[in-house]
């Protein structure tokens, strides 16, 4: 995938430690839910408006916060925002979906979330195998905005009926979750002004002090 700056810049000031400690606050609702949805009554209309509405916060912030931009085409970033804004269409609409179309809906959330669960979860490998960086910023935030698709997809569909389709369906669920939380905490935590400089200025203290002791042990040689 080829990076491009996709920054969201808004018109308002909105401190950034207040954006990450809402994204915080959201992305562990939306995970938490769809570890526990296995334990818990089917969500109503009220409570899938509400993950919709958080996953749409916090695909938000993300874009807001991702000063390295998403590692994704230019051509996917509309997919994304899409991704994110039919689900809350539908969870916000006043009236039902028909049975028919509720049952497409379905089927296409399970292949969302399955799909989203492959990618987020390859962007997070590259991400945690790559250095200290821009990059890995980037590649975490891209992750983590993946994931929240799908999860959201995921929080508003309905669950199949079939034992092994729902179970399968859970167990990738809970997958993604985790990995959505901790590519987000991840991100977070690379993206603090401090951490950069210096994680840099210690692998330049390392680098120095190995090539002393490298140039030390020469000396002695001779």
């Amino acid at each position: 995938m080829s990076g491009h700056d996709h920054h969201l810049s808004l018109p308002v000031t909105i401190g950034p430690l207040a954006l990450r400690v809402l994204l915080m606050f959201v992305v562990p609702a939306i995970a938490g839910f769809a570890v526990l949805r296995g334990f818990l009554p089917e969500p109503g209309k009220r409570e899938r408006a509400a993950l919709a509405i958080g996953a749409a916060v916090a695909v938000l912030v993300e874009l807001m916060l991702a000063t390295s931009g998403l590692r994704v085409p230019d051509a996917v970033v509309p997919v994304l925002l899409a991704g994110i804004a039919v689900p809350l269409r539908i969870a916000l609409a006043r009236k039902e979906q028909p049975p028919s179309v509720r049952r497409w809906l379905d089927r296409i959330g399970g292949a969302v979330l399955l799909f989203a669960a492959v990618v987020a979860c390859l962007l997070f490998v590259r991400g945690w195998g790559t250095a200290v960086s821009a990059r890995a910023v980037a590649l975490h935030v891209t992750g983590v905005v993946v994931g929240i698709v799908g999860l959201v997809w995921y929080a508003t569909s309905r669950l199949p009926a079939a034992a092994l389709s729902r179970l399968a369906t859970q167990a990738v669920a809970v997958v993604l979750a985790l990995g959505t939380l901790g590519g987000a905490a991840q991100a977070l935590a690379l993206t603090l002004p401090d951490v950069q400089p210096r994680y840099l200025s210690n692998a330049h203290a390392s680098a120095s002090s190995a090539g002393d002791g490298w140039l030390a042990l020469e000396r002695s040689a001779h």
